[in-house]
């Protein structure tokens, strides 16, 4: 999740006017109150995220209700919240303020490409937005290496960290775990035949690969075969470097 992600919106300066206009003429439109809690949540994210906020998480947590009971598309206030849960371990409150957010504001990278790493590791799913802005979630690995390549550098480290087992635990992992099987082989009566009566045979993944290859080999891939779904290349770098033999 970008670190250091400024909204940039001019809230201190419209904030400032509207105020002048609400001490000038007594009152404002809805519009008017909606534009400066927008630049108050706005002044609030910024802060946060630039950690110069006077603020504790469980104050900035009730502004956000408050903004939201006020003005329930407000998606700053959900994509703020859905921060402060995420930077709690919280995944599933974060998931469903940022679901919010991206329904309200499809458009906006920021807040599409941090919920997709909430959605990868809290449940292995890709958040997609079409054409006309709806948006949906489909697995990980049905997505196409092109969808992947779209995606930020920060999501498909997520996901490659992930898929090579050195990351956040998540549901339906995508390479192959180490896994053995035992054999046992009888005669015709039902006796394990001497030394040969059990034998147990392991597959393995082998080898030490780091996000940044993984993530390397598949941006390589998508140059040349775009359409393929990540899960069936992500099943051929594995291949590549399953062993399965006798332990023991």
């Amino acid at each position: 999740m970008n670190a250091k992600q400024i909204k940039n919106f001019r809230a201190v300066s419209l904030t400032v006017f509207l105020v002048f206009l609400t001490s000038v003429y007594g009152c404002t439109s809805a519009e008017e109150k909606r534009a400066i809690r927008q630049n108050e949540i706005t002044n609030m994210y910024n802060e946060y995220v630039e950690e110069i906020s006077s603020l504790s998480k469980t104050e900035i947590l009730s502004k956000c209700d408050l903004a939201i009971e006020q003005s329930p598309d407000l998606s700053i206030a959900y994509e703020l919240k859905g921060r402060i849960f995420y930077e709690e371990g919280k995944l599933k409150p974060a998931w469903e303020n940022y679901n919010k957010a991206v329904k309200l504001a499809p458009n906006d990278a920021d807040t599409l490409a941090n919920a997709r790493e909430v959605a990868l590791l809290l449940n292995g799913t890709f958040v997609k937005v079409d054409e006309n802005g709806n948006v949906t979630s489909i697995p990980f690995k049905e997505i196409s290496l092109e969808e992947y390549e779209q995606c930020t550098e920060g999501v498909r480290f997520k996901l490659c960290m992930i898929s090579l087992g050195i990351g956040e635990a998540v549901k339906g992992k995508i390479l192959t775990e180490s896994k053995t099987e035992t054999y046992v082989f009888v005669d015709q009566n039902g006796n394990e035949i001497g030394d040969m009566g059990r034998m147990t045979f392991g597959l393995n993944f082998e080898g030490d690969s780091s996000a940044s290859e993984l993530d390397n080999w598949l941006l390589q891939q998508a140059s040349t075969k775009p359409k393929s779904t990540l899960g069936k290349v992500l099943w051929l770098f594995t291949a590549q470097r399953m062993n399965y033999g006798r332990i023991e």
